[in-house]
């Protein structure tokens, strides 16, 4: 019963905000989602005039419609997805926001990962379906919040990584030209 309850609450606290953002321009801010692996920094502050039904809403990896929804209100952050025009809800986690009060939220992709950081605090980790196709990041900022400011930083993959700790005798990309590889530590010299 209780998942039941979370589940119905957050598909309210998603369609509440929806209704809330109906009069709100939507402000695209990036059209470079198309990579599974990217962190989109917000820094959020609610006014003075922070009512409990004022929310902010962010749209990532969006095709058409579809796309990954975070809504942002007093008392929580509401995650749900939109396929073929339904909204399925993705989940929820409290975050209580207080007039004023600046907070940065990084919003990890890492292929179907997301992850949440709150000022540098893992908040909500869990698998959330990308839209395929999907590249497009877009906000809307409803009464009581300030315009955020949004940053999208793409994570390339990686393309060669060494631990540098192999013996002369075991191959690998590097030889040491003149000198020794070892572990020690600054005061060894020391006298």
């Amino acid at each position: 019963m209780s998942g039941w309850m979370r589940c119905f609450f957050a598909l309210a606290t998603l369609l509440l905000g929806l209704a809330a953002l109906a009069a709100a321009p939507v402000k695209p801010f990036t059209s470079e989602l198309d990579t599974d692996l990217y962190d989109c920094t917000l820094t959020l502050k609610p006014s003075g005039k922070f009512a409990a039904k004022s929310v902010i809403q962010v749209e990532l990896d969006r095709k058409g419609e579809d796309g990954t929804v975070l809504t942002f209100s007093k008392k929580a952050i509401t995650l749900g997805v939109i396929s073929n025009g339904k909204s399925l809800p993705a989940g929820q986690v409290a975050l209580p926001a207080q007039p004023g009060f600046p907070y940065v939220i990084v919003i990890q992709r890492r292929g179907e990962k997301l992850n949440l950081l709150c000022n540098d605090v893992f908040i909500f980790r869990k698998a959330v379906p990308r839209t395929p196709g999907g590249k497009d990041g877009v906000v809307t900022v409803g009464r009581g919040w300030a315009d955020p400011q949004i940053a999208v930083q793409r994570m390339e993959p990686v393309t060669f990584a060494d631990n540098f700790m192999r013996t002369a005798d075991e191959p690998g990309a590097w030889t040491a030209q003149r000198g020794d590889w070892g572990l020690q530590s600054a005061w060894d010299h020391d006298p």
